[in-house]
């Protein structure tokens, strides 16, 4: 794969031995540094080709972004019911299958993202290859997708919240699968909605600050929990530890929905400080990070807490946190952590949904005020 990467690279002129950034390597081969008006990617109308977006995300920066967007809120729900449907050793062999077949993926954006380094990289990767109706239906499926996560993240930062104070139901609006809907809570997801908004309105810089701080919080949380497992579980509490072939592949299904958010790193290249050829490891660095997550939350959970009590609660990870300290405290900083995995995710979604509008925008695929960004996100205009 290296190989193929290293002779696309070569042919488009980049050595891949040459410590260059996205900028700069656009630079070399007349491309603008947003967008790629040398390769007749731009058009006429919405040419943006002057404005050059600022270099906010490092490394870690990144790998934060992917791997915060991957992890959200399902691990936190979810790691009960893959406990039961296939078992500890079950649920652990699915998220490891599936991590493969996701690294398969993964080295196809590894190798396209810099070859092409451009912010909304995934929908020129589209266009590139397939011409514009293809970047067309490319870009509203991504950004669609982006968008449709991050309203998920609404309602789950509400119920999360409630686990650790009760939320007054004032003024309902209406039921939904017979959960009844009210103010009160709407406005807290409204509420959470405006601030990673501005957030992301204040520029990449922001935003990449933002996302590593919350992903740090994640991974202390997360180890809090390992750790309580690891002390004061048992192997008994794990059983069983494998049920069925069924109910492995059960879990098996829903492992790529688990790992929806590394390919945000394409879309965020024209705004990193990283040399081109560092790009395919991070991003391959980022889904093995999401794989180790989960198969160590899934760990925690199962050495917890029994059965009954990660099935048997509202929040099974949290319950299961709550059971090894012997403390309902426990729970409540298990939730703080599924806060941070929320507004990761959210926050990473919204800046991929946006880098792919503007994209578009900029190739006259929707219209030109979508291609104007934040005086906060431009480093010059050229």
């Amino acid at each position: 794969m290296f190989k193929r990467l290293n002779a696309g690279m070569q042919s488009a002129g980049i050595q891949s031995n040459t410590r260059l950034t996205a900028a700069a390597a656009q630079a070399k081969r007349g491309y603008p540094a947003i967008v790629l008006s040398g390769s007749g990617l731009m058009s006429a109308k919405n040419d943006r080709s002057d404005v050059v977006l600022k270099k906010s995300f490092h490394s870690i920066d990144v790998i934060a972004l992917a791997f915060g967007s991957m992890i959200g809120w399902g691990w936190i729900m979810l790691c009960g019911k893959w406990s039961v449907d296939g078992g500890m050793l079950g649920a652990i062999l699915a998220f490891i299958i599936g991590a493969v077949l996701c690294i398969f993926v993964g080295i196809t954006y590894a190798e396209l993202t810099p070859a092409i380094p451009t912010t909304g990289g995934s929908v020129a990767f589209s266009e590139k290859a397939l011409g514009r109706p293809a970047a067309m239906i490319s870009g509203l499926a991504t950004t669609l997708a982006y968008l449709g996560v991050a309203s998920w993240e609404g309602p789950a930062l509400v119920r999360s919240l409630g686990y650790i104070a009760q939320i007054p139901q004032q003024g309902y609006l209406w039921t939904v699968q017979g959960v009844d809907v009210y103010v009160s809570w709407t406005a807290i997801a409204v509420l959470g909605a405006v601030v990673l908004t501005v957030i992301n309105i204040s520029g990449s810089k922001g935003t990449a600050m933002f996302q590593t701080a919350a992903t740090v919080g994640i991974l202390v949380v997360g180890l809090a929990f390992l750790s309580g497992g690891a002390v004061s579980g048992n192997m008994e509490n794990a059983r069983p530890l494998f049920t069925s072939a069924g109910g492995m592949m059960a879990v098996l299904l829903t492992v790529p929905a688990m790992f929806v958010g590394f390919d945000v790193i394409p879309q965020a290249t024209g705004e990193m400080d990283v040399p081109l050829k560092k790009i395919p490891g991070l991003l391959v660095v980022s889904i093995l990070a999401a794989t180790a997550w989960y198969v160590l939350m899934i760990l925690a959970t199962c050495l917890s807490a029994p059965l009954s009590i990660r099935t048997g609660g509202s929040i099974p990870v949290a319950d299961a946190m709550a059971y090894a300290f012997g403390s309902p405290f426990w729970g409540k900083v298990c939730i703080i952590g599924a806060l941070f995995g929320i507004v990761t995710s959210w926050n990473g979604f919204l800046f991929g949904a946006a880098r792919c509008m503007y994209y578009m925008a900029c190739r006259g695929l929707l219209p030109a005020s979508f291609a104007r960004p934040s005086p906060c996100a431009v480093a010059c205009v050229r």
